[in-house]
């Protein structure tokens, strides 16, 4: 018996939860270095293309991670690096700074050679998942990793 109409509202949390993309963190590494990736499956029969979402200059905050599931429920493979893995307080990454100004500023900081090595190992991390169907993009928000030349630049793709 629903008593105050919870039932109904539960049932569809349910129903939406079943539908949810898979989401998880792995740890990428390359060059002796190891970043934190989350990782949102889609929920899809077919093998899907891979985005490589680039964290906007406030880390992987919780809007980034909302991202992430809604590319995921587009049909897309998401890979989100946390750029700022291991510099943080003790090691850590993003949610060990003490606040976003911290955050801001480590993210400002970052060294591009080294974000774009980060990128490229989410890249090949994504490439080689057996859902993956080849096809990679890029993407980002608020900050742009620029080279020497000062044009923008991306991982190699």
């Amino acid at each position: 018996m629903d008593r105050g109409g919870g039932g109904s509202r539960r049932a569809a949390f349910l129903v939406l939860r079943l539908n949810e993309p898979h989401r998880e963190y792995v740890t990428l590494k390359h060059d002796g270095r190891a970043i934190q990736a989350l990782v949102v499956l889609p929920k899809v029969k077919n093998k899907a293309s891979i985005v490589i979402l680039v964290h906007e200059i406030f880390d992987l905050s919780d809007w980034a991670k909302t991202m992430a599931d809604e590319l995921a429920d587009e049909g897309y493979i998401v890979v989100a690096p946390d750029l700022l893995s291991g510099y943080g307080p003790n090691g850590g990454g993003y949610n060990e700074f003490a606040d976003q100004d911290a955050r801001v500023e480590a993210v400002s900081s970052l060294d591009p050679a080294g974000v774009l090595a980060d990128l490229d190992a989410a890249v090949d991390f994504g490439m080689n998942l057996p859902a993956a169907n080849g096809k990679v993009a890029v993407v980002g928000f608020s900050w742009v990793v620029g080279n020497p030349s000062g044009s923008p630049r991306t991982a190699r793709t």
